[in-house]
C-alpha cells in the first residue's frame, strides 16, 4: 500500500512496518465525534507505555489516515 508521510515523502506500509513492533491507529481526520477521543487515547497509551516496553525491537506508534481524498501531509 502506497502512503505519504506527514512530511509528504512517498513510502509504503510494508516499509514502515518492517522490523518494528507497531501500534497502528486508523483515523479519519474529518470525523468530529469519536475520532478525537480515539486519538487522545492513542496518545495517552503511548505516553503511559513510553520507556516501559522491554523489547530489543524498536517500537513505533503510527496513525494512518483512511481518507486519502481529503487528507494530505498538512
Amino acid at each position: 500500500m502506497s502512503l505519504l508521510t506527514h512530511q509528504g515523502a512517498a513510502t509504503n506500509l510494508a516499509e514502515l512496518l518492517r522490523g518494528r513492533v507497531t501500534a497502528l491507529q486508523p483515523m479519519f481526520t474529518g470525523c468530529s465525534a469519536t475520532c478525537p477521543i480515539q486519538g487522545a487515547l492513542f496518545a495517552q497509551a503511548q505516553h503511559a507505555l513510553l520507556g516501559r516496553w522491554q523489547s530489543p525491537t524498536p517500537v513505533q506508534w503510527l496513525s494512518l489516515s483512511i481518507y486519502p481524498l481529503a487528507d494530505g501531509p498538512s
